[in-house]
């Protein structure tokens, strides 16, 4: 007849409700303004929850029919997903925290050397065009909280300090080819990924980022413009606002590479999922779909037979034709002026693949990890990549009552 639910409330927090599944009333159980996780109802009608009411996040004990909360954990934590016993006497509970850590190749992947930046939960690094300086997307350790913020470090692991701060989700800091400026995608934690807005931060002035527009998944064309991708559409915008130009397909995301004589993309439309690369000219902003009817790719997808019988009409048009590049939507690196991508697979393994022939082999190294995210130096001369991993653990509590 009952059901406990966390609602989030546009501050960021939650708060734990009762609602009535016969009359569909609600009635507050919480009012704390704190992060709440799990939820739990026991046959006792006890709410079993976790939150970081108490600083850390752990396990929190409330009568349903409300009353003070009693905390059951206590600990750095987090505790959470937990689970009582039929007799109500156990208590099993989850302690899981994500933790990465960064390392620096050479470019064939040997000699890598960490990073002493402690066990913190970096997600993403980009390193300094002149390879002193690293900029990190580090999270919250509280997972309850969602948030993420830029930090800089020296190449070294030294020096560390927060360039981004408030309720926020921060991705992708990456270094203008000057070096003057880091780009970045942000949005609250509780906005819809549809509200996510680029901006460029400069290492020197922190205070005052400068919103360059909707999107995220940031690259550098040059220092003074970007690409952004909206969810739907690629665009070049430069970083004064005066500009901005679509670059390829709707549900792609393209990077101009090698000068701009040619566009890589990653395709979202069902059925030809992947990397692609295609000529640069002026018939780009045809839709890749229809000229795959007369292109003959080196790997990839066939064309699905809707799109082939409605293609008949198209065999003699000139259009440059796009090559598949890889069969799925993982991560790459782009090289200098992106005659080159590096990709993770196979638990460490890193792969290098030239453009625009599509040759491509295995790098020597062998990277430590199975989550890695990779980025390359402005000479190519050096690898950057975080593994990112999880580290969990289940803990049982007796007689809580």
């Amino acid at each position: 007849k009952f059901v406990a639910l966390a609602r989030t409330f546009p501050a960021g927090y939650q708060e734990i409700f009762v609602n009535d599944l016969e009359t569909n009333r609600k009635r507050q159980l919480t009012f704390d303004e704190k992060n709440i996780g799990s939820v739990f109802w026991s046959r006792s009608d006890d709410v079993i929850f976790s939150s970081n009411k108490g600083g850390n996040s752990n396990l929190w004990i409330i009568t349903a029919a409300g009353g003070t909360a009693v905390q059951v954990t206590k600990g750095s934590g987090p505790d959470m997903r937990m689970k009582l016993s039929t007799d109500g006497k156990k208590l099993v509970y989850l302690q899981q925290q994500r933790f990465g850590h960064a390392s620096i190749a050479d470019s064939t992947g040997n000699g890598a050397r960490q990073l002493p930046l402690g066990d913190r939960d970096l997600r993403a690094a980009s390193m300094s065009p002149a390879g002193r300086h690293i900029a990190l997307q580090i999270f919250d350790p509280d997972p309850l909280k969602s948030i993420s913020h830029i930090y800089t470090s020296d190449q070294d692991g030294s020096n560390m300090r927060q360039l981004t701060s408030g309720i926020e989700m921060v991705a992708g800091p990456v270094w203008s080819p000057d070096g003057r400026w880091i780009a970045y995608s942000t949005r609250a934690p509780t906005s819809p990924i549809e509200s996510t807005q680029v901006y460029v931060i400069d290492p020197a002035n922190p205070a005052a980022p400068r919103l360059v527009g909707a999107g995220s998944e940031v690259w550098w064309l040059n220092s003074s413009d970007l690409v952004m991708f909206d969810g739907l559409r690629s665009w070049q915008v430069s970083i004064e606002g005066n500009r901005m130009e679509r670059i390829y397909d709707d549900s792609t995301q393209a990077f101009p590479i090698i000068g701009g004589r040619y566009i890589l993309f990653r395709d979202f439309r069902k059925g030809w999922e992947g990397w692609w690369i295609v000529g640069s000219s002026a018939e780009k902003e045809k839709d890749s779909m229809l000229v795959a009817f007369e292109s003959r790719y080196l790997a990839g997808p066939p064309p699905p037979q809707a799109y082939a019988d409605s293609m008949m009409n198209i065999r003699n048009t000139a259009i440059r034709v796009p090559k598949f590049v890889l069969h799925d939507l993982r991560t790459v690196a782009l090289g200098p002026d992106g005659r080159y991508l590096l990709y993770a697979q196979n638990a460490g393994e890193v792969w290098k693949m030239t453009l625009p022939d599509g040759h491509k082999r295995r790098l020597e190294g062998q990277l430590v990890g199975n989550e890695v995210n990779l980025s390359v130096s402005s000479d190519g001369r050096e690898i950057l990549y975080v593994d990112s991993r999880v580290s969990s653990k289940l803990v049982m509590v007796a007689n809580i009552y």
